[in-house]
């Protein structure tokens, strides 16, 4: 039996995954109507509750695998008898149930080094702006994948391989995308053999759920050769927005509607697979001879390669960013001894991106996405390809601006780290402690 004091430590934080959930699900579960749960899975997910399997398999749309992970939760839930929007709302269950978990787990990381940073980062896990907006479009599969490939990482930084390769196995049931986790995920394994079989046990996992899908020739057939190309869909936050041509790809488009030009509209998901895939192996083969690289950065490309995609797909939207956010949220907080800041900033800025500006011309939204969003991504480079040089700069912006007003900067930063750690946990040069390996989940 817990004592009394455990309780309390624990029951503040419980209380708050609590609240912050039904929050989540009051704002993010109201309807489905005209959601892409509406347009794409509601059949698919009908007969699932109903437990009509061979209609599930001829209906299922391209994340089909992820409806599969989750129908224990919808068909207990018509059995009981609820209805549609009952359903609805257990399919999205699993995800929520997902972030908690995973806020908690950073909440522990964080709480003994920063207090403040672990309360952050249990906010942001669960209540982040862009949860909201995937559950509002029926897509919580992007909030239950991001859980899934941050904690496959976390699995494999500290050396579970079997753990890691279960994750991971189920991400790649969950959704496409994330392919993009599994060279990150095996290459930080410790020997050979381990990532033999890491790669075995979630080959195994994500060919039981996706093989029968792609056998019944439904629509997850059709949706793979959609993916390949972006069709008329065209939004702001991409980078090829301004070169696309003016038009209307959709009905009701708003005021200043661009559409693709043929060749981006064709290459455009080929780059986005190249680009994702790419930043994970081109870190793995480079990171014996990165100065200072370590295992968590794992974590750190794969937030860069979920970036990537974003950037690159002509389709990018709101949703889009869960898994980049999530991700980027587990690496900070496994690194840093102060709140999770820079995972903060994309928030706010995501926020105003998604939010603040809805409503606006789109060309505006467009400047103001590729505003933060194209530094973020060179920044984001830039430490996972040279932390060292990163290191040594933030080291000289925190001694001119320690020097510049010491009584808020200099004396408890000392405190904090040591007189032999730099802001990214990098030991100053030329001392001899190890880097820390701390794993972000």
């Amino acid at each position: 039996m817990p004592s009394l004091s455990t309780v309390r430590r624990e029951l503040p934080p419980l209380l708050f995954c609590l609240v912050a959930s039904c929050y989540l699900a009051a704002i993010g579960l109201v309807d489905f109507a005209f959601s892409d749960y509406d347009i794409e899975a509601l059949p698919s997910a009908t007969a699932i509750a109903e437990g009509r399997w061979g209609d599930f398999y001829d209906a299922a749309p391209l994340y089909g695998g992820s409806l599969l992970l989750r129908a224990p939760f919808a068909r207990v839930t018509a059995l009981l008898g609820g209805g549609e929007l009952a359903v609805f709302r257990a399919f999205a269950v699993p995800a929520i149930l997902a972030a908690a978990a995973l806020g908690m787990v950073l909440f522990h990381r964080l709480r003994a080094r920063s207090p403040l940073g672990a309360w952050v980062a249990l906010a942001l896990c669960i209540v982040h702006p862009l949860f909201f907006a995937a559950l509002q479009f029926g897509h919580a599969e992007e909030l239950l994948g991001g859980v899934l490939c941050a904690a496959a990482v976390g699995a494999a930084i500290s050396g579970r391989t079997w753990l890691a390769g279960a994750l991971l196995g189920a991400a790649l049931a969950n959704k496409a995308w994330a392919v993009f986790a599994v060279v990150p995920v095996l290459s930080v394994l410790p020997t050979h053999g381990d990532r033999l079989r890491a790669g075995a046990i979630a080959g195994v996992i994500a060919a039981a759920v996706m093989v029968p899908l792609v056998l019944a020739a439904g629509r997850v057939t059709e949706g793979t050769r959609l993916a390949t190309s972006s069709g008329t869909l065209f939004h702001p936050w991409q980078l090829f927005w301004f070169l696309g041509e003016p038009g209307n790809p959709t009905p009701g488009a708003p005021e200043g509607a661009r559409i693709a030009p043929p060749l981006i509209a064709k290459l455009t998901h080929p780059l986005v697979a190249l680009g994702g895939l790419g930043v994970g192996a081109v870190w793995a083969l480079a990171r014996s001879r990165i100065d200072g690289a370590r295992a968590s950065d794992a974590a750190l490309a794969l937030a860069l390669a979920f970036l990537t995609r974003c950037l690159l797909d002509t389709w990018s939207i709101n949703y889009y960013f869960v898994p980049f956010v999530i991700v980027l949220l587990t690496w900070e907080c496994g690194l840093r001894r102060r709140p999770p800041v820079l995972s903060g900033i994309v928030a706010l800025a995501t926020a105003a991106s998604f939010n603040a500006l809805r409503g606006t011309h789109v060309d505006l939204e467009g400047v103001v996405f590729l505003a933060w969003a194209v530094p973020l991504w060179f920044l984001l480079c830039a430490r996972l390809f040279a932390p060292r040089r990163v290191s040594t700069a933030l080291r000289g912006v925190h001694v001119t601006l320690a020097a510049s007003m010491p009584s808020l900067l200099a004396a408890p930063a000392a405190e904090r780290r040591g007189p032999t750690e730099w802001p990214d946990g990098l030991p100053t040069p030329g001392s001899s402690r190890p880097p820390s390996q701390i794993s972000p989940v």
